[in-house]
């Protein structure tokens, strides 16, 4: 079996689209796991590739290097000592910070961007790339209907207001106008309880891009309501459209709610496509479906 060293920062209070890999990756490779909080601790604000991650590639055989952004010291980890091993980088947040991606970018043999916007503008600067989009896990972004629903709608995330102002806004909004929705920031089976206990699972990313809980929510089975998705998030290509329900402002996510409480037929029709949205993203927008991208790449480009 072949060695992965895998870098990200493990946060104790909330799980990440490296963590959800991890466990993928461990099903194809023998995983080291290194930075804030994993099996070599980097401890806070600590660059692995300056001391650590040399050190383990001196000591102990590995095949490849992946690193995961994960929202911490890591957006400016530059590998400069490879010691001949291939390094990779998926790159999550490159709608929120393009120029470091675009030149950190260039420090890797191949990156994989969580955002499809942005391809070619990493692949002018030379950068070889491909797009790997969020995912679920089933088994923990799932759990099975109680017929108990404690609210109308939910919405499970962040909304700090420096970052999140529209979100605040247009959760503020729908209470004002008598919705009965719950916030909550809370993961794994959490996370899936919580959107079980809802009728509408509520969605809103930060520049209409295809983000993480678009996958987790839909992998509920439940109704699903998010921002309109900018066209160059290719959610086209995921076999995905129209097994969800868009809106433009907070009048159009007003209108879906209501719609969605007072007109039976339309009610049914969105449990419908729920439904069909779960069966796709099984088949085609699990981790496990990222992990052996990875592996596709490793082996084809790497010929590991």
């Amino acid at each position: 079996m072949k060695t992965c060293l895998l870098t990200y920062c493990l946060f104790p209070t909330q799980i990440t689209t490296a963590w959800y890999l991890e466990q993928a990756l461990r099903k194809h490779f023998n995983v080291i796991t290194v930075g804030e909080n994993l099996e070599y601790n980097t401890g806070s604000g600590n660059d692995p590739y300056l001391e650590c991650i040399p050190n383990i590639l001196r000591e102990q055989h590995v095949d490849f290097v992946l690193g995961v952004e994960s929202g911490g010291f890591e957006v400016s980890w530059v590998p400069i000592q490879k010691m001949g091993v291939p390094h990779l980088w998926w790159a999550i947040d490159t709608h929120l910070s393009l120029m470091h991606h675009k030149h950190f970018g260039k420090c890797y043999e191949h990156v994989f961007l969580a955002h499809a916007a942005y391809l070619n503008e990493m692949s002018k600067t030379g950068v070889s790339c491909s797009w790997l989009p969020p995912a679920c896990d089933p088994e923990l972004h799932y759990v099975p209907p109680t017929g108990h629903k404690r609210c109308e709608v939910v919405f499970v995330g962040h909304c700090h207001p420096a970052v999140h102002q529209r979100r605040i806004e247009l959760i503020d909004y729908l209470k004002d106008h008598c919705v009965d929705i719950t916030l909550q920031q809370v993961w794994l089976k959490d996370m899936a309880r919580a959107h079980q206990e809802a009728q509408i699972v509520l969605n809103c990313s930060l520049n209409g891009d295809l983000n993480m809980r678009m996958f987790e929510g839909l992998c509920s089975g439940v109704p699903f309501l998010t921002d309109r998705l900018a066209p160059n998030t290719r959610v086209a290509e995921l076999g995905l459209e129209g097994l969800y329900n868009e809106y433009l402002d907070c009048e159009e996510a007003l209108e879906f709610v209501l719609q969605f409480r007072e007109d039976e037929a339309f009610r049914e029709d969105c449990k419908k496509r729920a439904l069909e949205a779960r069966e796709a993203v099984l088949v085609s927008h699990t981790y496990a479906n990222r992990a052996q991208a990875v592996c596709d790449i490793v082996r084809d480009k790497f010929l590991l």
